[in-house]
């Protein structure tokens, strides 16, 4: 064999070796890159999950206070306490969702009772408001909480395993 016929053969043994590492070193770019989104989900998840922790007793503050003021000479305060309410469980249900927590019973709560303390606090504004929108409002705005309440103690037990 010549001294060409060598170098050719040469060569193409470099070439599939470096052939070779750029094919190994884009599987480990793609698993890295694939592990990084991996972390991220993940740190969105704990990110929502510690969110709720702070959100839930807002949720349930507002649902004392709008329970103390229906009991009060002004249930138009109720108002109020009624958009604390459903920001903060608006917060919740959406947060639950993101971090993929499985409260489908919270989820569907929380759609529930926004909707009636929305429908009540117009009644309110518009002045034609009869005790019954009021009180089933409050009755699902009650339901909701209990739910979120558990749950918080849940959340509260897992982030505890952590420390």
């Amino acid at each position: 064999m010549s001294g060409a016929g060598v170098g050719t053969w040469l060569g193409v043994v470099i070439s599939l070796a470096g052939f070779t590492v750029t094919i190994v070193q884009l599987h480990r770019t793609k698993s890295a890159a694939e592990r990084a989104v991996a972390a991220v989900r993940e740190t969105e998840e704990k990110l929502a999950r510690n969110s709720l922790l702070v959100l839930i007793p807002q949720m349930l503050t507002a649902d004392s206070d709008l329970a103390t003021t229906m009991s009060g000479p002004n249930p138009e305060n109720a108002i109020r306490h009624m958009v604390a309410w459903r920001h903060a469980a608006a917060q919740v249900k959406g947060l639950v969702e993101l971090s993929k927590l499985d409260e489908p019973i919270l989820v569907a709560l929380i759609a529930e009772a926004v909707g009636l303390a929305a429908v009540a606090e117009q009644a309110v504004i518009d002045a034609r408001t009869s005790p019954p929108p009021i009180r089933k409002a409050r009755a699902a705005i009650t339901n909701a909480s209990t739910e979120a309440a558990a749950l918080l103690a849940r959340l509260q037990s897992y982030t505890e395993d952590y420390r």
